[in-house]
């Protein structure tokens, strides 16, 4: 009499029809003889499985029956990719690669899988991108389009026909530096005097760096209209604010800022223009005294080579030989800045006479001239004084 039936099954990893039974099946389901019906619990989504069924009774277990071959239904992967890496390949993509779910978790044939990424810690919701599969070789995905130098977020999940499975992971890269997208704000500058400048600007928002900010460039150079433009000189810091010293005076210069990465160089400022202020000119030059007459001498001179500011006039001090070098106490005579000669008259004949000129803007007088000495007389043909070699400025008060 038979007592019981028992079902062995065991699963076919590789979908041979050549499959050899162990000696003792692992897996076996005992049923009463009520039924000659059963049901397999417990056995693996979309694994082909090899059931036969044995009779048992007092004596001992029968032979087995044929054996037949079901496969189970899939389900969705049960398991997250594994091997899940992340690195920048460029400053607005990451290349983020993976591996299939572990095979038992896959339930089924994986037919692609979804990648999502967002900036780390934001609130937003995940972007996705879908990726097509027809085998688990070459997984890789290029996420382009992101901000630079920026931290992201990433996971990928797989699906085959039944939907998706669990998400791996979060793996988390920047993106590569770049230079600055815009260039320092609120740029300001002052002379501050006639040979410097000072310059400031405001800081730049942190998510225009697209790197990390290494300073600033100051680019100055003179603004000129007689020949080529100079190449700029430049100063770096890491404030925002400099003053540029060692400038020339009363010259108008273009100044721009620009901020810089480890990766180089981003836009720079619009030019602002500035001048410094103005200084005391440099003497004129070349003075020479021409006696005209027993009681006059015509004074010739040239500009200053450095006007360092707009001339507003010439001054001729002149005073008797035997006084020393003319100073502000001797007489005196100002002239317009288009005059560079004078004839000075009513002067005393054969008697000698120093001479000097200074030059005079709106920051004060120059240094005089070298002095030239002239003695007025009516003897000879007009005598031709230049400048004396020894310089007697230095001993004005």
């Amino acid at each position: 009499m038979i007592c019981k039936s028992l079902f062995e099954f065991y699963p076919s990893y590789s979908f041979s029809s050549t499959y050899l039974w162990p000696r003792i099946s692992p897996n076996v389901t005992i049923f009463s003889t009520d039924n000659l019906t059963a049901d397999i619990h417990d056995l693996h989504p979309s694994y082909k499985y090899h059931v036969r069924a044995l009779a048992v009774n007092a004596i001992g277990i029968g032979l087995p029956s044929n054996e037949i071959t079901i496969f189970t239904d899939e389900e969705a992967p049960s398991g997250p990719p594994t091997d899940v890496k992340v690195q920048a390949s460029g400053s607005t993509s990451l290349k983020l690669t993976w591996r299939p779910p572990l095979y038992e978790n896959q339930n089924g044939k994986i037919i692609g899988y979804h990648v999502g990424f967002k900036r780390h810690n934001s609130s937003e919701a995940y972007e996705y991108t879908q990726i097509l599969t027809e085998n688990n070789s070459d997984l890789e995905l290029q996420v382009k389009n992101l901000l630079k130098f920026t931290r992201y977020d990433l996971h990928v999940r797989a699906y085959n026909g039944k939907g998706m499975g669990p998400i791996s992971a979060d793996v988390t890269a920047f993106t590569l530096e770049d230079v600055p997208s815009l260039p320092p704000q609120n740029v300001k500058a002052r002379a501050f005097s006639s040979t410097s400048i000072e310059i400031s600007w405001a800081e730049s928002p942190y998510y225009t760096m697209q790197g990390v900010l290494q300073g600033y460039k100051v680019l100055y150079k003179e603004v000129r209209t007689d020949e080529d433009e100079t190449e700029a000189s430049q100063v770096r810091t890491s404030q925002f604010r400099v003053t540029i010293y060692n400038l020339k005076k009363y010259t108008n210069y273009s100044i721009e800022v620009l901020a810089f990465t480890r990766m180089g160089e981003g836009a720079r400022s619009e030019p602002i223009y500035v001048r410094t202020h103005e200084d005391v000119p440099s003497r004129p030059s070349a003075i020479k005294a021409i006696v005209k007459n027993r009681n006059s001498v015509q004074l010739i001179w040239e500009p200053p080579q450095q006007h360092n500011g707009i001339l507003l006039k010439y001054i001729i001090r002149y005073s008797n030989g035997s006084d020393g070098p003319p100073n502000k106490e001797s007489r005196t005579i100002e002239l317009k800045v288009i005059r560079t000669s004078h004839v000075i008259s009513r002067l005393q004949e054969d008697n000698e006479y120093i001479f000097t000129v200074n030059a005079m803007t709106s920051a004060g007088e120059s240094e005089p001239t070298v002095p030239v000495r002239a003695t007025p007389s009516s003897k000879g043909k007009p005598f031709l004084h230049k400048e004396s070699s020894l310089d007697l400025s230095k001993d004005i008060k």
